[in-house]
């Protein structure tokens, strides 16, 4: 993440407490779509569900190998990498969701509080829950979103990973162990 959305990231890791360099960056797909736009530039694009389909074996498989024991998700395309087509990152952002035995925590991509700005209040707060898990706090079941499992075990974290367009870090809150 570099730009204006890196700067977004920073700040939400700063207010979670969490240092970027303690971070493990990954990506749901493993190039960068691009398209030319109306005035022959090379920009951005959401990659297709074919690309991402195609990348998820190796999203799974290093997801195995890092091992973390929730994977936060920063924006809607590492969310339906995990949890499917049939969600949105509107609908489930800020709770615990079981995608496949893989703890899943949806939040907003950065880039989007500089597109919308109307979200910075949601991604505030789904970083301060984030937060208050990290450092060992109850965070009530009622955070699953609708139709997902909760999948907290009595209310305690057992550890934390961010993926995306993000992240994935093995951290165990103070006094944790890994309990698998």
């Amino acid at each position: 993440f570099v730009g204006k959305a890196g700067k977004n990231l920073d700040e939400f890791l700063e207010l979670a407490g969490i240092d970027r360099s303690e971070l493990y960056v990954t990506n749901a797909v493993k190039f960068r779509p691009t398209k030319l736009s109306a005035a022959g530039r090379t920009v951005n694009r959401p990659p297709t569900q074919e690309e991402i389909k195609l990348f998820q074996p190796w999203l799974r498989r290093e997801i195995e190998m890092v091992r973390p024991e929730c994977v936060a998700t920063l924006g809607n395309v590492p969310l339906r990498a995990l949890a499917g087509r049939r969600v949105a990152i509107g609908d489930v952002h800020g709770s615990f969701l079981d995608c496949d035995g893989v703890r899943v925590y949806p939040m907003y991509h950065p880039a989007s509080v500089i597109y919308n700005p109307a979200l910075r209040q949601p991604y505030r707060e789904d970083v301060k829950r984030l937060a208050a898990w990290l450092r060992g706090e109850a965070i009530p079941a009622e955070t699953a979103a609708p139709g997902w499992a909760a999948v907290l075990a009595d209310g305690f974290p057992l550890g934390f990973g961010k993926q995306s367009g993000g992240v994935v870090k093995n951290h165990y809150p103070k006094g944790l162990r890994n309990l698998k």
